[in-house]
């Protein structure tokens, strides 16, 4: 029993290990790929992200997006990513792919996809777009949990 016990800690100390070193291969990543790019490329990253959030049978009435519209920005967002990945970060992107594979480079990628989120965040309308749903709060149940 306490063989078993200790077989199970050392894998588990193991897998934290590993997901340590990945994460913080992920995080230097996503560090270079975010420094890496410019206002107007987290602009259109923004844009594929939401052209491919669309395709979602859910989402797709409400965007209508021509093809050339769509291929156009493919092509975009995969030349920037083979720039950020091959020429900006390839030290980066080999040790966040040796520590966490596939996994560390999405880590590494969902932080892009928050910095071009706030990029778009800064602009007046979308903020106040963010914010139109707050008419339709119940305060009162609201305030009782914020006291």
């Amino acid at each position: 029993m306490k063989r078993n016990l200790l077989s199970i800690a050392i894998v588990f100390l193991c897998v934290i290990s590993t997901n340590v070193q990945s994460g913080q291969a992920a995080q230097q990543l996503g560090v270079c790929l975010t420094d890496s790019v410019t206002g107007k490329e987290l602009k259109n990253i923004a844009k594929w992200i939401f052209l491919v959030m669309s395709v979602h049978p859910d989402m797709s009435m409400y965007a209508q997006v021509p093809d050339d519209s769509r291929n156009q920005t493919e092509q975009f967002v995969a030349s920037v990513y083979t720039r950020l990945m091959a020429e900006d970060c390839p030290q980066e992107t080999k040790a966040a792919w040796q520590a966490g594979g596939y996994v560390a480079i999405e880590v590494a990628f969902n932080l892009l996809g928050q910095a071009a989120g706030q990029e778009l965040m800064l602009n007046g309308d979308v903020n106040a777009a963010l914010s139109r749903f707050e008419k339709y709060l119940d305060r009162e149940k609201l305030d009782t949990i914020y006291q």
